[in-house]
């Protein structure tokens, strides 16, 4: 993956970044398309009392459907709409990657050879049930909101609007991104979530906006 001339990197996020899931019985990884993740990153302290989903915020920008386009899929009982003209790369364990390669989320030129970190969301269904009730903690530096998604008895949103990434095994890609997490879960207990890699600016909460409102359940 790493080469001379170019660097194709994805960020991976692990559970241990994602403290609004007080109760998920596994973790939650995002990878690459061709590697598995790094190690994890110290978690966030919760700067407030936990709190039920419902109290939260509803994301704005939802709609009855995801944009005209968007590539419709499924995994389990998981029903999710790509973004248009994002690749998409099926990945082990129920992963299913939506990248795009013309649009990176951060840039970086060392001796003239260029490194970015891809601009991506990626579903996972092969996740273990849960025993999530909906509790719900904020950590320093996010925002949490709640969804409205068909069949969840309980989805809600993480962000972390800006965050700086550095790329551990492939060298720094100094810079700002945005970073979130979509969490589901069923009255089957069944456990779902899609994870964002996208420029920190604002359309990437149009983003996050537009991924939300093509999902279902069943």
């Amino acid at each position: 993956m790493f080469t001379v001339t170019r660097t194709l990197l994805t960020v991976a996020l692990s559970a241990s970044l994602l403290v609004s899931l007080a109760a998920c019985s596994a973790p939650t990884t995002a990878a690459p398309a061709a590697e598995k993740p790094s190690a994890a990153t110290a978690t966030p302290t919760p700067t407030v009392a936990p709190a039920g989903v419902d109290a939260l915020p509803l994301l704005a920008g939802l709609t009855a459907t995801a944009p005209a386009g968007w590539e419709p899929g499924s995994c389990a009982a998981l029903n999710f709409a790509g973004p248009a003209g994002w690749e998409r790369v099926d990945q082990p364990d129920a992963r299913i990657l939506f990248q795009n390669n013309a649009e990176p989320s951060l840039t970086h030129t060392v001796d003239g050879q260029e490194e970015y970190l891809v601009q991506s969301v990626m579903f996972s269904c092969g996740l273990p049930k849960t025993e999530w009730d909906g509790e719900w903690s904020s950590g320093e530096g996010t925002e949490s909101y709640r969804l409205d998604v068909a069949g969840a008895t309980y989805s809600a949103v993480i962000v972390w609007p800006v965050v700086n990434y550095q790329a551990e095994g492939y060298g720094d890609i100094p810079g700002d991104f945005f970073k979130a997490e979509i969490q589901i879960v069923t009255p089957e207990q069944d456990y779902f979530t899609a994870l964002f890699t996208l420029p920190a600016n604002d359309n990437a909460y149009n983003v996050v906006a537009q991924v939300a409102s093509g999902l279902s359940v069943g």
